[in-house]
């Protein structure tokens, strides 16, 4: 009888425990989610107070001067998404807040060369005059190389799971996971627009957005592919020529940037020791008359 109790407090006690640090635990995550959240939402809250920031900034501009102007809103728009940047622009916000800053630059140039600082004023102008666009299209191209660079290998990833039979949304899918996080947002989209559209819409949609002569040219031939009555990963093994095209210009590249980086490094050096060795024999050579 003792071992019977015995046994059943055991049993009461352990269903305790396991109830109480399943509490426990799902109150650590909840906490950890709460907290997530949390940041969330301070990051929201972030964007959106530098999207007001810029606003009002650019509120005189819009008001007086954009109606007056006319511009590319369409491809104003694409660059922003493809950049990013509409998380704080608008089209016209963006348009204001440049057109503002350019005002500035010029005002500054006017004020220094009163001033006599016309070299600071000349620096000024010229950084405030071209700051917003050298900006957004430095982060386009740098947007655009990292997608060149992973291109090669969607390519060849996507066409060995294709090989192998795999359904082509299916080997999307598993190869998201081997590309860079740019490659990653845009096939996820793809997918979510093939499976809403069809196929042909999501490629027109991953041209749109890549905007790259590279997947402009892939997609046409998948497309062509398809209208053809073939299957889709015919279109990604006529692609093999280009893949080893583009990892040997990806390679060259990296090795101009070594050299042009190394080129850079060693230029001070050179100075320093032209001006350590050089300048005391020029100075000398003068002295007796040889120069």
């Amino acid at each position: 009888m003792e071992y019977a109790l015995l046994c059943l407090v055991g049993i009461f006690t352990m269903m305790f425990l396991r109830n109480f640090l399943n509490w426990v635990f799902s109150m650590e995550n909840y906490f950890v989610h709460k907290k997530r959240l949390k940041q969330l939402k301070f990051k929201d809250k972030k964007e959106t107070n530098v999207s007001d920031l810029i606003d009002q900034i650019g509120s005189p501009t819009r008001k007086y001067l954009l109606p007056r102007l006319k511009f590319d809103e369409e491809e104003i728009q694409k660059k922003l998404e493809f950049s990013g940047w509409n998380k704080y622009f608008t089209v016209k916000s963006f348009i204001s807040f440049d057109i503002t800053l350019k005002i500035i630059g010029v005002t500054l140039f006017i004020v220094m060369c009163l001033t006599g600082n016309a070299v600071i004023g000349v620096i000024w102008g010229v950084v405030l005059l071209f700051l917003l666009n050298f900006l957004l299209d430095n982060t386009i191209d740098a947007k655009k190389e990292r997608l060149y660079t992973y291109f090669p290998d969607f390519l060849r990833i996507s066409s060995g799971f294709l090989s192998s039979g795999m359904p082509f949304l299916k080997a999307i899918e598993r190869t998201l996971v081997y590309l860079n996080e740019e490659w990653q947002e845009l096939l996820k989209e793809f997918i979510v627009d093939a499976n809403l559209y069809n196929i042909e819409t999501a490629l027109n949609r991953l041209k749109e957005k890549t905007n790259m002569f590279e997947v402009k040219e892939f997609v046409t031939l998948v497309k062509l592919v398809i209208e053809q009555g073939g299957e889709i990963k015919e279109g990604f093994a006529a692609q093999a020529e280009s893949i080893i095209e583009m990892q040997q210009f990806i390679l060259e590249k990296k090795i101009a940037k070594r050299r042009t980086l190394t080129i850079l490094v060693q230029a001070p050096m050179m100075i320093v020791l032209f001006a350590t060795f050089g300048l005391p024999i020029i100075g000398d050579m003068t002295s007796i008359g040889i120069i």
